[in-house]
């Protein structure tokens, strides 16, 4: 037991895999092993095929999402709005699990160049741990986004299985009937359920699916997270080395400039990696947020006009969960553009005002090249960050305005 506990505190200060050990297990989860380490085999079509399984799954559960929500929009329009909400829910686990599978060969590579950076410029050098504070606060928030994760998973479980309990209870009232219709999510059966056997056969299909949500949903964000996050580390560990190497009058200073220059055009290279992998998640994520935002408003605001001030709870907390999740992305990739941008600065900062004029045009050149920050865009429509955040809820209220002004 002694000896496990040495390891790992080995591998917290010196291991990469410590700080990816969670995003590769869940990609291990649905078909994908990954590795920090170059790796020969390239993933091929069969790799996928758990992935597409549970996509198909996704669009039938979907079919019945929408089923329920035409069944129920006359007679209850908050119960169909709730339905509707858990179906943009749905489409966007759908939608991230099947472009994490086609994007898999990108993950991969940046994770193979992170490692080579890590043992090259990171691993067991000193004054790091200051460098990698940002990683270790990725690492407790990713773990709370898990363990979040899996609580409203346990909370929706238990939720069926106390009104289940409710109706074994309550069975000799009823005649030893059950309600078939009390399902973990709120969908429709397009035919009756005959039995108690076939109606659990049914929840545990929709049980394990909603696992499957889960693991999609957390391996995409907390993968950007730490992705993002380890690539601002490389950038910061980046200005430290120049500036001390350059200021040492000991070393040649156009080696260090190139080096430097290699270095930056390699981050870069992940960072554009990065942006071709979350591009079309990012943009399906703050369309699908929007409408989830807006449907989310209708529910509480119908709630708060009937006077059910308990049951707008379930409404207000996937509002929140919307606006949340395009957060989550703005304040990354806007952290990243900070720190690219922040390089022509610490060049800048250098002490070259007392070198050569090859020098200085050297110097003159970098910073002219790292004036353009990396911005990780919605598709390429536009940047993501807090402005965008700002601008994405505004809309979302001006178009629930304009449907409550002409359903009046």
């Amino acid at each position: 037991m002694q000896i496990k506990v040495v390891e790992n505190l080995t591998l917290t200060k010196h291991d990469i895999k410590y700080f990816f050990k969670e995003n590769l297990k869940l990609l291990s989860k649905i078909g994908f092993k990954c590795s920090l380490t170059k790796k020969s085999e390239k993933f091929k079509f069969h790799h996928k095929i758990p992935t597409y399984i549970a996509n198909f799954c996704g669009l039938i559960v979907f079919a019945l999402q929408i089923y329920f929500v035409i069944d129920k929009i006359q007679t209850n329009t908050v119960l169909a709005m709730q339905s509707l909400s858990y179906a943009v829910i749905n489409v966007q686990s759908i939608l991230k699990g099947f472009m994490t599978a086609n994007s898999i060969e990108n993950i991969q590579q940046i994770f193979e160049n992170l490692g080579i950076f890590w043992q090259k410029y990171m691993s067991r050098k000193p004054g790091r741990e200051l460098i990698l504070d940002r990683a270790y606060k990725t690492i407790s928030l990713c773990k709370f986004f898990f363990v979040m994760a899996i609580v409203c998973y346990f909370l929706f479980v238990m939720q069926f299985l106390i009104k289940f309990s409710i109706q074994y209870l309550n069975r000799e009232a009823t005649n030893h009937t059950y309600d078939f219709s009390n399902t973990v999510d709120l969908i429709k059966y397009p035919f009756e359920i005959p039995n108690l056997p076939v109606y659990f056969l049914l929840i545990s299909v929709e049980i394990n699916y909603l696992f499957v949500c889960i693991v999609f949903w957390c391996n995409t964000d907390s993968l950007f997270v730490t992705l993002t996050s380890h690539v601002y580390v490389q950038f910061k560990a980046l200005k430290l080395d120049t500036t001390l190497a350059f200021n040492n009058s000991m070393l040649k200073e156009r080696s260090i400039l190139i080096d430097m220059v290699n270095r930056h055009r390699e981050l870069l290279r992940m960072c554009y990696l990065i942006e071709d992998t979350y591009s079309p998640i990012i943009f399906s994520t703050t369309l699908l947020s929007a409408l989830n935002m807006c449907v989310t408003v209708y529910a509480v605001r119908e709630y708060i006009d009937k006077g059910y001030y308990l049951e707008m709870g379930i409404p207000l907390f996937l509002f929140i969960g919307a606006s949340l999740q395009i957060l989550f992305y703005c304040i990354f990739a806007e952290s990243l553009t900070d720190e690219t941008r922040s390089v022509a600065d610490s060049v800048y900062n250098l002490k070259w005002t007392t070198k050569d004029n090859k020098i200085k045009f050297y110097i003159q050149m970098i910073i002219m090249r790292c004036q353009k920050p990396f911005y990780c865009t919605a598709y390429g429509f536009f940047p993501i960050g807090h402005q965008q955040l700002t601008s994405i809820i505004s809309a979302a209220f001006s178009y629930y305005m304009m449907l409550q002004t002409m359903s009046n």
